[in-house]
């Protein structure tokens, strides 16, 4: 090698004339070897901690689906709890009863009576069955509430052997029927229907306080008291007896039911609004009876509203028989008959 640089000023290695082309071709071979190693080198795997994980694969397009829709399970298509278009017999009948309620709820009862006929008639359009048996008993159940609340009791009777006919086994429309002839003074049929709704219901309390106040209406206190005191104690069932009787009329008896109640709960309040009332009431008819002008009893409106708040929360269906002719008044209000 005689120098490094060619004529033209370029690099050159190796001898200048006759070793030159063999200097290029050992130069060329090389290049192409390093060149190969690094092709080989860069088609290898990643080592392990280069590796990066696949993208994910979307997923599959529904088969025989056009594009821009929605693929539907066929197998949630019909929910029969879903919406209806239409009204069914059932939600009609049900609608009318619900209607019925708030009527009778806001003393409307003639409202409360159409609403119930009309839930009556639409269980005729209703197809055979054990469904339709409940809802026609209920209707007529219903219906026989609203008569009773008119007064009309002959029609309340029909409506409710009507609705014993088609559910025999419902305690409720025993209670009711009871009810309904205990309205009317009638003891020995309330009784009779009164025991058999307690046959079916052993522990109903409505059953079991109209059933005792029944059987104290009629004058049977002693076989009432435990019917009265069962599920709210015997000084309860005590005052209950009292007002009964002073509704019929029997006043020095309420009067003792009344101190006997006290005897037992001293603090019973109604018990002592009740003992005071009847005081005054008698006082009052001793002065008329000497012919002087009788002093205006003092019974504030708050205290009734108070006994009927308190009677509205503890007792459904609990009412006072029809009273003897009598000159005294009973209490403003039955002491609670219930929990």
């Amino acid at each position: 090698m005689r120098n490094l640089t060619s004529r033209n000023g370029s690099f050159a290695i190796g001898p200048s004339s006759p070793g030159r082309r063999r200097w290029k071709m050992a130069l060329l071979s090389c290049i192409a070897v390093v060149s190969t190693m690094l092709v080989t080198s860069s088609c290898k795997a990643d080592p392990p901690w280069r590796k990066t994980d696949p993208p994910p694969t979307p997923p599959a397009a529904p088969e025989a689906v056009a594009p821009g829709t929605v693929p539907v399970d066929l197998a949630k298509v019909y929910d029969p709890n879903g919406f209806h278009k239409d009204v069914t017999q059932d939600q009609r009948i049900h609608v009318h009863i619900d209607f019925g309620r708030v009527f009778e709820s806001q003393g409307n009862f003639e409202a409360a009576l159409s609403e119930y006929q009309q839930a009556l008639a639409a269980c005729e359009h209703k197809g055979i069955g054990r469904s339709r048996s409940a809802d026609e008993a209920l209707a007529h159940r219903r219906i026989g509430n609203a008569f009773d609340r008119l007064g009309r009791f002959a029609q309340a009777e029909l409506h409710y052997k009507k609705a014993l006919r088609l559910s025999p086994r419902d305690p409720k429309i025993w209670n009711d029927a009871g009810y309904s002839y205990y309205l009317q003074g009638r003891w020995a049929d309330a009784e009779r229907t009164l025991k058999s709704g307690s046959r079916l219901a052993p522990e109903d309390v409505k059953l079991k306080t109209n059933l005792g106040l029944t059987l104290a209406a009629a004058g049977r206190t002693k076989e009432a008291l435990p019917f009265l005191s069962q599920y709210s104690g015997d000084a309860i069932g005590h005052a209950n007896l009292g007002y009964l009787l002073a509704a019929t009329g029997q006043v020095e008896l309420a009067r003792q039911q009344y101190l006997q109640a006290l005897a037992l709960r001293p603090s019973l309040d109604l018990a002592h609004r009740a003992l005071a009332q009847l005081d005054r009431a008698r006082d009052a008819q001793a002065v008329a009876a000497a012919g002087q002008p009788a002093a205006p009893a003092v019974i504030t409106a708050s205290l009734r509203a108070s006994d009927d708040a308190l009677l509205q929360a503890a007792t459904k269906r609990i009412g006072t028989p029809p009273p003897r002719h009598s000159n005294f008044a009973p209490p403003s209000g039955p002491p609670l008959s219930g929990p």
